[in-house]
């Protein structure tokens, strides 16, 4: 698999994985991203981004991916294309969950180049 870093406080891989959410680094600070490509070879992964802002490249989703979060949701309209370098290490603690009847727009955000 990957090395494994020893912590005090927790133990994780150097290594992302495939249909988990990270945090994704941008000027903005942190948001939420699901990975669904990964290339560790060539450091290249691909993500779909979610926040809770409103913007002209994002889509207002059904449900919030945080089940614990009264708050409207937004996904970014194309996928994003970044390295190792800004996703952080950890999962997220939280449990977050994308819903059936966005599943189908998701979809549609992969598919996109």
């Amino acid at each position: 698999m990957g090395v494994i870093y020893i912590s005090k406080k927790k133990v994780y891989s150097k290594h992302l994985e495939k249909g988990r959410f990270y945090r994704h680094y941008d000027s903005n600070g942190g948001h939420p991203a699901l990975i669904y490509y990964k290339n560790d070879k060539k450091n290249v992964y691909k993500s779909i981004k979610f926040t809770s802002e409103t913007g002209s490249s994002r889509t207002k989703l059904k449900n919030n991916i945080d089940m614990n979060s009264l708050d409207d949701c937004y996904v970014h309209n194309n996928p994003v294309l970044g390295t190792r370098h800004d996703y952080s290490r950890k999962k997220w603690n939280k449990e977050f969950k994308i819903s059936k009847e966005d599943k189908i727009l998701i979809n549609k955000i992969k598919r996109k180049k």
